[in-house]
């Protein structure tokens, strides 16, 4: 049976060192532990944006500022809620320096 690995990569900002976050595989059949590893990668990903604001002395009012979306979003974004829209991330992490890039591959 062909398992499915997501990946999601942060530009600037890797867990193993090059910039991409690895995935557990998962049976295709599971959805529910594909959606939690998911979820898991963009907690990190939340974790790490907040991470490079602090590591850059911006306080959340001046990221805020950068981006053209809703502040409380930008909020979330920063405490690490997973239920962010995509558009969030890769808005925080404009205005921190770093691009979004999100990619799922085969395993």
């Amino acid at each position: 049976m062909k398992m499915i690995k997501s990946v999601a990569r942060w530009a600037g900002a890797g867990g193993n060192g090059d910039g991409w976050r690895p995935a557990a595989a998962h049976d295709p059949g599971d959805v529910e532990g594909a959606v939690i590893d998911g979820l898991s990668s963009v907690s990190v990903a939340c974790g790490d944006l907040h991470e490079r604001r602090l590591a850059l002395g911006l306080g959340l009012d001046e990221v805020i500022d950068r981006c053209p979306c809703d502040p409380e979003t930008i909020e979330w974004v920063d405490e690490g809620d997973v239920a962010t829209p995509v558009e969030a991330l890769a808005y925080f992490a404009a205005a921190v320096g770093l691009r979004l890039e999100v990619r799922v591959s085969p395993a």
